[in-house]
Parts: C-alpha cells; sequence; structure tokens
C-alpha cells in the first residue's frame, strides 16, 4: 500500500510539473504574466483559450514573436503548435494533460521541418 501511495504522490507532482512547463510556455508565447491576466474566474491559460485559434497570431502571441514572423523569421504554424501544446499541459483535469515524455516528443516534432 505504501509504494501505491508514493506512485500515486509522484504521479500527482509530474502532473503539476507539466502544467508549470505549459504555464512558462504561455508566458514565452504571449509575454503575459500570469498575474497580468489573472482575475478571480481566468487565469493565463483561460485567457489564452478565451480567444478563437483564428485571433491568435494577432491576439494571444507576444507582439515581438509576431513582428519575427512578418519579416519572415520564424514559423507561425510552430508558434501556434506550440500554443496549442502548452494548453494541452494546462488540462485542468490531470489525469488528461500530457506527460513530460509526451510533451517533450510533441515539441521535438514541431521543431522539425
Amino acid at each position: 500500500m505504501r509504494l501505491r501511495s508514493k506512485i500515486s504522490v509522484e504521479s500527482r507532482r509530474s502532473k503539476a510539473d507539466v502544467y508549470s512547463f505549459g504555464v512558462v510556455l504561455l508566458e514565452l508565447l504571449t509575454g503575459k504574466d500570469p498575474a497580468s491576466v489573472a482575475t478571480e474566474i481566468m487565469d493565463l491559460p483561460q485567457w489564452v483559450r478565451s480567444f478563437a485559434v483564428a485571433e491568435w497570431t494577432g491576439t494571444v502571441l507576444d507582439a515581438a514573436l509576431v513582428e519575427n514572423l512578418r519579416r519572415g523569421s520564424g514559423d507561425e504554424d510552430a508558434m501556434l503548435d506550440l500554443l496549442k501544446t502548452a494548453l494541452d499541459c494546462c488540462i485542468t483535469e490531470a489525469d488528461l494533460r500530457l506527460d513530460m515524455d509526451k510533451v517533450e516528443r510533441v515539441i521535438v516534432e514541431i521543431r522539425r521541418p
């Protein structure tokens, strides 16, 4: 029973780490401090989800990233895929979140041309 309890605690920690990684990735992509968009009813992942995917480039992505995209420096699809991955990391139900190995594989695939 003790081993099962330890595994359960480690699994929850791992899922919390994935959530935290997703928030950090959202910070990097949006240029937003989570506290700057947080309200009693909304956090950074919810703020990003409040916009339609079609609006992400003009509204959600950091202005400097968008400017680089406009100058041809960067891949818009890759940025949007990273944003989707970050949101997958921030799913509220821990059991539905990706594990970190899967996150790594997804990011490696996004980086491939």
